[in-house]
């Protein structure tokens, strides 16, 4: 199915995930010296910490270690995320188009490869929407899977809010996706919908470089056709 390129497209934030596994001698400082080759284009460096709780007996013990870093771009609407566990590469609003975001992600992801020499285990990538409709009006001519109130009850009331999360999974593609429906918020009449939608895969075998931008490409047309078929055309219209 092609899609419509839309001039105004919606999305908040863009992620792409890459989950590895690293050799056993690959430590918290290889991962640090990735910041060199980048710091021309991303100088701001913050640690990333990961918290973990381990309960016994008797008591709760929680550990704090640093496995990676988050480096952000002068204008801070990218950020490369190289860690112990994965790769992240996130593209904040405005968002200019998929082949502009996957070639500055492919050129990281190289950087970091190099570095660690990673065994890829699982793919994913993920667009947070936001969507705007008219408060207190009829969901359904903007949402094509939209929550409802139950028929029993007297339909002289609109949904205020609400959380719809579903999982789906695509068997002959080996691959699944995660979609959020969430109200955050209504202000002038106006009700913002968040569209979160997440498609990932799981990898079984050593993927090749080729292997993995094409397999991401192919998650982003599956997210593409996710995000069509979520909206209605009266919807759509609005950001074509």
């Amino acid at each position: 199915m092609k899609f419509s390129i839309l001039s105004k497209a919606p999305i908040r934030e863009a992620i792409i995930n890459i989950i590895v596994k690293l050799p056993s001698d690959i430590t918290i400082n290889d991962i640090e010296k990735i910041y060199d080759s980048v710091k021309d284009k991303y100088p701001t460096k913050k640690d990333f910490i990961e918290s973990k709780a381990n309960i016994g007996s008797q008591f709760i013990k929680t550990s704090n270690n640093k496995i990676g870093f988050s480096l952000f771009s002068s204008d801070n609407l990218q950020v490369m995320q190289p860690r112990l566990n994965s790769f992240i590469f996130n593209r904040l609003s405005p968002y200019e188009n998929w082949e502009i975001f996957s070639s500055e992600a492919k050129r990281l992801w190289q950087i970091y490869r190099e570095a660690t020499c990673p065994e890829i285990t699982k793919l994913a990538l993920r667009y947070i929407n936001i969507l705007e409709i008219p408060a207190k009006c009829n969901m359904i001519d903007y949402l094509t899977s939209p929550p409802t109130i139950p028929p029993q009850l007297s339909q002289n009331q609109y949904i205020s809010n609400f959380l719809h999360r579903v999982f789906i999974t695509d068997t002959t593609n080996n691959c699944s996706a995660s979609i959020t429906q969430l109200l955050e918020k209504t202000i002038n009449d106006i009700s913002t919908i968040l569209l979160d939608i997440e498609v990932f895969t799981n990898i079984s075998s050593t993927f090749s470089d080729n292997e993995l931008w094409e397999m991401m490409e192919f998650l982003c047309k599956y997210k593409d056709n996710i995000f069509y078929a979520s909206i209605t055309e009266k919807l759509l219209e609005k950001y074509k």
